[in-house]
C-alpha cells in the first residue's frame, strides 16, 4: 500500500524506487519524494504467445497534489523502452 510515509510491505524495485502493478496499471516512486510515476498499458499485442504492450500513457504526478506534472502517450517496442524513458522524467522531477 502507497501511503504518505512510503510504501509498506516488501514491493518489487527499479533502480531503488518501488515498483508496484495493479492490472494494466504500473505504479514507480514513492509518496515520500517529490514525485512518482505512473504507466498505463493502453494497448498491446501477442508476441510468441505472451501479451507485450505497444502503447502506454506515461505519467509524473506530484506527491504532495496529486496531480499529473508531465504527461505523454507513447509507442513502445518493449515495457522496458517505457521504463527508461519514465525514469527520466521522474529523475529530472525529482532533483
Amino acid at each position: 500500500m502507497i501511503t504518505a510515509n512510503g510504501i509498506q510491505g516488501k514491493y518489487l524495485e527499479f533502480r531503488g524506487r518501488p515498483l508496484v502493478r495493479k492490472g494494466n496499471e504500473l505504479y514507480l516512486g514513492d509518496l515520500s519524494d517529490k514525485g512518482y510515476l505512473s504507466m498505463n498499458i493502453m494497448a498491446s499485442e501477442e508476441r510468441l504467445g505472451v501479451e507485450v504492450p505497444t502503447m502506454i500513457l506515461i505519467t509524473v504526478f506530484d506527491s504532495a497534489t496529486k496531480k499529473p506534472v508531465k504527461e505523454m502517450q507513447k509507442m513502445v517496442k518493449t515495457l522496458a523502452d517505457a521504463f527508461e524513458f519514465g525514469d527520466a522524467w521522474l529523475n529530472r522531477y525529482n532533483r
